[in-house]
């Protein structure tokens, strides 16, 4: 973390791992469009629901239906609808600091090893880096 390199397997919908180096990531420009097309939307003036409901129309599939499509590793364990866009899917695309250059480091740390269980992080115990290149 120190480094900048990411620990965890987790990588925000509209990019990838790359093939070389799995700290390196790559746009994944199907899934990119989309994430613009909501910021775009959201700046347009329409809300969270009436954006996943025109992203359910248009059936664009959600990430996790998205990645198993391009054989990307799945995140989500299941879902009955490939375009059941949810107002927490979409609000949690707007949310992530990665879409504006910025990447958060150890939000939380395992608190016991054989029982996985985490806890969360005070901000200054975070590592933060600005300015990455991969904005979308």
């Amino acid at each position: 973390m120190e480094k900048g390199l990411r620990c965890s397997g987790s990588i925000p919908y509209g990019y990838l791992a790359g093939k070389e180096d799995k700290y390196d990531w790559i746009i994944d420009e199907e899934a990119a469009a989309v994430v613009r097309w909501i910021f775009q939307s959201i700046i347009d003036g329409k809300c969270v629901r009436d954006i996943g409901k025109e992203l359910r129309t248009e059936q664009i599939p959600i990430p996790s239906a998205h990645w198993e499509r391009i054989g990307a590793p799945v995140r989500a364990a299941g879902y009955a609808d490939p375009y059941a866009w949810s107002n927490s899917t979409v609000g949690g695309i707007l949310k992530r600091p990665e879409y504006m250059g910025r990447m958060v480091l150890g939000k939380t740390v395992c608190e016991n090893y054989r029982t996985k269980t985490h806890c969360k992080t005070e901000p200054e115990e975070q590592y933060v880096i600005d300015g990455l290149s991969l904005s979308l």
